[in-house]
């Protein structure tokens, strides 16, 4: 990027996203799911999983290993507020939890439940994972009052998201990676001081990239390369 204008294309790709974000968030809202695919993360061999009251393919005795999926729906209706998940093994139940299914809290693909104590969508802390399953599949009921944007066209919406801050993201690496040539070792000097603020601003863009702020995450990818500019140029006056 021209060090003087490079600016202008965080900027408008911040604002593009933003934009973006902006129309998936005001498209249909969840008012219940009618069918869901839970895909068994747990460490046990074999298990059942039961879901009372609900369909489910494969049948409750059919048991399942690592990474297979069953698959549980309600006849196109949707599920009641809380729909229980039973696991089991051949020594009798492992564990029992509900997912909330009402949409009133967020549910979404990736989400995991169970004795797997993990961040609905992020990197898990795993305390104990016997009796976890992952959401591998997710159908919802909507409210009609966005209904002209379809779902494949949302999901088109991210895509082109995510693109602009994986291309943001490798602006700002290599800007910074070309300050970084310049590096003193002097924590007082200023070449040093704005890598530094280049770096800091690198410990909060992955976050809010992390958390779904993907517009936030290009203005700090923006300062980030601004920094490194800064950096550069007072070793290249």
């Amino acid at each position: 990027l021209d060090p003087k204008k490079g600016k202008k294309v965080f900027h408008e790709e911040e604002k593009a996203v933003k934009q973006l974000l902006k129309i998936k968030k005001e498209s249909d809202k969840c008012k219940g799911v009618t069918e869901m695919g839970l895909r068994y993360i747990g460490e046990l061999p074999a298990v059942f999983i039961t879901v009372p009251g609900l369909t489910q393919v494969p049948l409750p005795t059919t048991s399942l290993a690592f990474n297979d999926i069953v698959f549980i729906t309600n006849g196109g209706a949707k599920f009641s507020s809380n729909t229980e998940i039973v696991i089991s093994d051949t020594t009798g139940e492992v564990d029992r939890f509900t997912i909330h299914t009402s949409c009133s809290k967020p549910i979404d693909v990736h989400d995991i439940h169970g004795t797997l104590t993990a961040d609905p969508i992020f990197t898990p802390t795993i305390t104990s994972d016997i009796g976890s399953v992952e959401i591998d599949a997710l159908t919802v009921i909507n409210d009609g009052l966005g209904g002209t944007i379809p779902q494949v066209i949302i999901d088109e919406l991210v895509r082109i998201c995510d693109a602009f801050v994986a291309i943001d993201r490798q602006l700002k690496d290599t800007a910074i990676i070309d300050a970084q040539v310049f590096a003193t070792g002097d924590p007082s000097n200023k070449i040093d001081k704005e890598i530094e603020k280049a770096m800091d601003e690198m410990d909060k863009d992955d976050v809010d990239r992390d958390n779904g702020k993907l517009d936030k995450a290009i203005h700090h990818y923006e300062k980030a390369w601004k920094h490194a500019q800064k950096a550069i140029k007072e070793a290249t006056p």
